[in-house]
């Protein structure tokens, strides 16, 4: 059966007992939504012919979860703007799923969102942010699953070799690249750091978007978010929340009000399909 911890289960109240004269509608509303179920962790076999086994795709239950995730976020009624999402086919399949469900918002790819590259994941010549994870590639994906991706977006942060070649090509062009090159292999220290630096630029360049990451991602930005440990796993496609406000006396700061909820995909387990929670280990 799915994981019953207490983060989980857990979130506070949608709509926080506030007077109407202090505070007007919320000026910011992001989501950060782990990805669904990945197929080599429920069947390893399929890492044996893989071409990209260091990029799984969703199970059918985790497209169902993904599903799920977006009539979940639509029937709260927070305005989205756009929908992020890591370079990972798994991250791609969820957040086209929740973009579908919100009336087609449309996708932006942010390498600043992908998985930890530590060298206990991944082979230390294979680095697997490559050339098959370029927008180009993933606009092909993303049409098949009859979303868009908004390719005139520049990411805050970029590949090692893929940002090594945009700097020459710009260099050439007598342009200049301000783009963040992501690690690999990648320390612990330098991913909590693109992680939390992500989510920060992201939320203020658009303060109503979806956040689609990984399982190392959700646990270190919700750590960052509300300022202490955090030791349970968060499951796939939970959804965590943080928003601002303005009152009286201006904008308020971001507030975390929603913390890995997972409820929503309640209904899922109802038609007797169960689906093994990923560990917070790898996402």
């Amino acid at each position: 059966m799915r994981s019953t911890n207490k983060l989980d289960r857990w979130s506070p109240p949608l709509t926080r007992q506030r007077s109407l004269a202090d505070v007007g509608p919320a000026t910011g509303s992001v989501w950060i939504v782990r990805h669904g179920e990945r197929v080599d962790v429920v069947n390893p076999d399929w890492l044996v012919t893989a071409e990209r086994p260091h990029d799984p795709p969703l199970t059918e239950f985790g497209c169902a979860q993904a599903a799920a995730t977006g009539e979940y976020l639509l029937g709260l009624g927070d305005r989205v703007d756009f929908v992020y999402t890591s370079p990972f086919l798994r991250c791609v399949q969820t957040a086209s799923a929740i973009a579908r469900g919100l009336g087609g918002v449309p996708l932006r790819v942010e390498p600043g969102l992908c998985e930890w590259l530590n060298s206990d994941w991944f082979e230390a010549n294979d680095n697997p942010m490559d050339a098959e994870m370029g927008t180009s590639k993933l606009k092909r994906v993303a049409d098949t699953l009859g979303v868009r991706i908004d390719t005139s977006y520049r990411p805050l942060f970029d590949s090692a070799g893929r940002a090594v070649a945009s700097r020459a090509s710009k260099a050439a062009a007598g342009e200049t690249s301000y783009q963040r090159e992501v690690a690999f292999p990648e320390s612990s220290d330098e991913a909590i750091g693109r992680y939390t630096t992500t989510l920060a630029h992201l939320r203020e360049l658009t303060p109503h978007a979806v956040l689609v990451t990984h399982g190392y991602g959700v646990w270190r930005m919700s750590e960052w978010l509300v300022a202490h440990e955090i030791t349970e796993d968060c499951g796939y496609c939970s959804a965590t929340r943080v928003r601002r406000f303005r009152n009286l006396r201006g904008e308020e700061p971001w507030r975390c009000d929603v913390l890995a909820y997972d409820a929503h995909l309640d209904t899922l387990e109802q038609t007797g399909v169960v689906a093994p929670l990923g560990v917070r280990a790898k996402g």
